[in-house]
Order: structure tokens, then sequence, then C-alpha cells
């Protein structure tokens, strides 16, 4: 039984007030967790950050695996990547006003990470457009959820071909924005500290957020949640006083986001004012699985474009948001019906950049799968025999009190030596029922 100290985990697992309902072993889209002495684990290292364990763990005994909230302020030159999710998160307040409350907090620049999504969906525009009309290859999965990634990795390897061959704006937007910082400032890119506003925990853990880290930086994760208060705080204090112009300078990529780029928060907003027609916006882990599972089987190719987002109604609902989801996505909403003034990103640039590869990714599908695929040694014909012949031998409830989510993982656990037998409690009731009436 491996510890999850030892592996890659994007939560923390608090055993000591775990009281071993069996939550989250039923929950975990992986079967990574399991129940032992009653406690809760990570048994395998196929955590994917997904969170769903977050969300149903009665005595919060599982979080996500982050840094102190104002541990920025020990650095010497922060920088905070802000998702559009983090608008959601206010009602009253604009986007421009968040951005600022953020600098008031002391992070030296505040990059609005929609400047670089927008231009990234203009490339994917281009690339489908590329492909012609031929269904090989369709639909294209969008790579914007990390969950995504490590779940299709994971679980569906035959579909890493479909993955959408662009690199995450995170892993381009990271390297850019801290070369031209250094420069502008004049100072050592090591002396920048990237941070990132994070609203689930796929990116709590640095050394498996990003499959092709585009800088020597760690990028480290801050929840939403941690930080709310103080930011609501800071934003109050900015609508209280009178107006003063700024003396720094506001580069593009600090400017608040208008009209839908904003909404990158909220599932379908990935292909939302787009050319892409033929396109499906699938939220929710359940609704993902069904159908990445119909992909699997050849459906949906007459469609170009699939977006994923594990949390249901998109990243809104992720368990690090400090406000309900639907609240949120109405302040989204409400954000976005402010005036448009103009297009950020023109197009004879972006045709220049796409030309030149500038978007695309170099990590292969068997990269992907070698990076996050299944972390455990195959089982041999003769093992999966005695799985299946283990299998006839239980109740078959499925009630995870021998602390796997099911009887298949139970009596593959068994096979590799993680479980006994004797742990199927209804089996050993029945064993030692049987057992009383002969004698």
């Amino acid at each position: 039984m491996k510890n999850c100290k030892d592996l890659p985990c994007y939560v923390t697992f608090d055993s000591e007030n775990c009281t071993g309902c069996g939550a989250c072993v039923r929950t975990c889209p992986t079967k990574a967790i399991r129940i032992k002495d009653g406690k809760s684990l990570l048994l395998v290292d196929n955590c994917i950050g997904g969170g769903l364990c977050i969300n149903v763990c009665p005595q919060g005994c599982i979080t996500p695996t982050t840094i102190p909230a104002l541990e920025f302020r020990r650095t010497r030159f922060p920088i905070i990547f802000v998702a559009p999710v983090l608008y959601s998160q206010f009602r009253d307040a604009t986007p421009g006003e968040v951005l600022k409350g953020l600098k008031s907090m002391g992070f030296k620049h505040t990059v609005d990470m929609s400047y670089f999504f927008t231009l990234f969906k203009r490339a994917t525009e281009q690339h489908l457009k590329n492909l012609g009309p031929r269904p090989e290859g369709r639909p294209v999965i969008s790579t914007m959820c990390p969950v995504v990634l490590r779940l299709i990795a994971f679980r569906f390897p035959s579909l890493l071909d479909h993955l959408h061959p662009m690199l995450r704006p995170v892993s381009v937007m990271v390297k850019d924005v801290a070369a031209f910082i250094a420069d502008h400032h004049g100072i050592d890119l090591e002396e920048i500290s990237i941070f990132y506003l994070n609203p689930c925990p796929t990116k709590m853990n640095p050394k498996g957020s990003s499959p092709a880290p585009a800088t020597s930086h760690t990028t480290r994760a801050i929840g939403i949640n941690q930080i709310y208060a103080e930011l609501s705080k800071q934003i109050k204090s900015i609508q209280a006083a009178p107006p003063a112009p700024s003396l720094e300078p506001v580069f593009e990529f600090e400017e608040p986001p208008e009209g839908k780029s904003l909404l990158w928060g909220i599932s379908g907003g990935e292909t939302a004012e787009s050319t892409i027609r033929n396109k499906l916006s699938i939220s929710g882990m359940n609704e993902t699985l069904e159908y990445l599972e119909k992909i699997e089987l050849g459906l949906f190719k007459e469609y170009d474009f699939i977006e994923f987002r594990t949390c249901r109604e998109g990243c809104v609902g992720g368990s690090l948001c400090a406000v309900d989801k639907y609240v949120a996505k109405n302040n989204m909403q409400q954000h976005v019906d402010r005036p448009k003034t103009r297009e950020r990103h023109r197009e004879n640039p972006l045709k220049d950049l796409y030309a030149e590869e500038r978007f695309f990714d170099e990590l292969t599908s068997s990269k992907m799968e070698k990076l996050f695929g299944q972390k455990k040694a195959p089982l041999s014909i003769e093992n999966l025999t005695r799985i299946n012949r283990i299998l006839k031998q239980l109740p078959g409830f499925n009630c995870a009190a021998c602390g796997a989510p099911d009887c298949l993982t139970f009596a593959e656990d068994v096979v590799r030596g993680r479980a006994g037998i004797s742990d199927c409690s209804p089996l050993k009731t029945s064993e030692d029922n049987t057992k009383g009436e002969k004698s």
C-alpha cells in the first residue's frame, strides 16, 4: 500500500478525522482512492485533480494541495495570472476593479488570461479551416481542461490523437509574459514569481500541472476561495475612493477583458462568438465520461470541435470557487452584456503567428500517455483469469465496504496484493453464517 505523500496528489487527505464513509471512493473517476483501516488514502498514482472528492467529503477531510494564500508577499516580484472565472465571483465589481484589487494586495502585474484565450480561439478557427471537410481526426477535442487531458490519457488513450494539437495557452503566456516583464524592468527571469488563481485543484501539483512546461518557472497556484475575502475588501476600498490615474504603465495583457472573451469561465465559452459551427460543449464529470465513451465508439465524427469541462457549468463550478456556480454564471453574463468597444487581436498578425507554428505543441500522444496514463503494471492473462474467478465469489453489491469503489476493482486489488479476499465484509458474513448453520 503506497502512501499519498509518495505520489503526485492534487489533493490532501486528513486521515485522522476521516470516518471511512467511502463517499470519496465512490466518486473518484479513476478509482484512485481506497479505504484502509477505516481511513481514506490515495492508493495509486492516477489522481487527475478533478476535485470531486473534495465536494462529497462530509467531514471536509479532503482539501486541495495549496500554498498559503499570502505567500506571494514574501517574493520580490510576484505576477498573478487571472482566469476569466475570477470576474464571475463578483456581482458589483467590474473586471477592471478586480484587477486593481489584486494589485492593491501586492501583485506587481496582473495578467488577464482571456487576452491569450481569445488569441488561441482565433488560431483554432484557422486550424480547423486548414483541416478541411474530411472526417479524419474528427472531432477535435479541446485541451483547455487539464483534467480532461489526464482523463483521456488514463482511461481513453485511443482518443489521444483527437486532442487539439495546439499548446494550452498557459504554456505560451507564462513564457511570453515573464520574458517581457523581465526585459521591461531590467531584472532577471529568476526574480519573477508567477502565481495562478485557480478555480479547481488541477494545477495544485506543479509537477503535473502542465504536460509541457514552457519555462523553468514553477507556476504556483492559489485557490480563488483563499483570497476572496481579502480581494473583496480591497475592491470595496477602490470603489469608495475617488478615481486616481495610475502612474504605472498598463500593458495590453493587463487591460480588463471585454465582451464575450469573459465567457471562458463557463461551459461553451471557448467557442462563443467563433466561426466554429459544428461544435459541442459538455460539462460535468459523468457527462464527460459518457461522451468520451461515445467518441471512442466512433460517434460524433460529424462534429469539428468538442469542448469538455469536468466541472459542471464549466470553471464556475470548480471546487475552489467562492460563490455558487449558478450565481457566478449570472454574474458573468452581466459583465458580458456591457458594451464591447474593440477587437483585441487583428487577423493578419494572427495568420503570421499560425504560419510560424507558434501555437503548436511538440507533445505527441505517446508522450501524453507516458505522462498521464496508467502507472500500474499490466495484468497477465493468468491474472485476469484470477480476477474473474474472484469476482464470481463476491456478492456483487458494489458496496465499497472493502475500501474499493466496486467489486471488480476489489478483485483486481486482491490479485495485485493490495487487499485480501477476507476484506469483503458481505462475503465474510455469508461464510460465517454458513459455518454457523452447519455447526
